[in-house]
């Protein structure tokens, strides 16, 4: 019993480094469907420590973006989506990198974290990553974002 007090206590101080280590997100924020071309526009809220950024598009905040688009190229760390509108940087992950074939041409839905680099180029880290099968989808998720953006 004497022994285990110290281990107890490491093992504490080891799982609240962990918690510290967690990204925090602000789940009352929803995730909204955009065109990667309206991420451009977005504007930074200034943030207190290291959780992810807010980002404020017209009087909508949020932390995380449900994308869609197809799949343009394959790099070992990246791959690029074009959903028409423009262009972002897909991380691989670990989410990325499920079961699902992925392959240039595709057509993918995710909800993702997005970061932009200093030469503003738009990265986007993957939640949620989903290949489509049915290529009505696009023209769907055309009209989905249209609605959302007028309400």
């Amino acid at each position: 019993v004497r022994g285990s007090a110290p281990f107890v206590r490491s093992m504490n101080t080891s799982q609240e480094l962990r918690n510290k280590k967690k990204r925090q997100y602000d789940w009352t924020l929803a995730c909204r469907k955009f065109f990667i071309s309206d991420l451009f526009q977005v504007q930074e809220e200034k943030q207190i420590g290291e959780n992810p950024k807010i980002f404020s598009w017209k009087d909508f905040r949020f932390q995380r973006v449900w994308l869609q688009g197809i799949i343009t190229s394959i790099e070992e760390k990246q791959a690029l989506l074009d959903d028409g509108t423009g262009i972002c940087y897909i991380l691989r992950n670990n989410v990325y990198q499920n079961p699902q074939k992925v392959e240039k041409g595709c057509l993918v839905t995710l909800i993702g974290v997005p970061r932009f680099s200093n030469d503003g180029k738009l990265h986007v880290t993957p939640i949620k990553f989903v290949v489509l099968d049915d290529p009505n989808r696009e023209t769907m998720w055309m009209l989905e974002v249209l609605h959302v953006n007028q309400l």
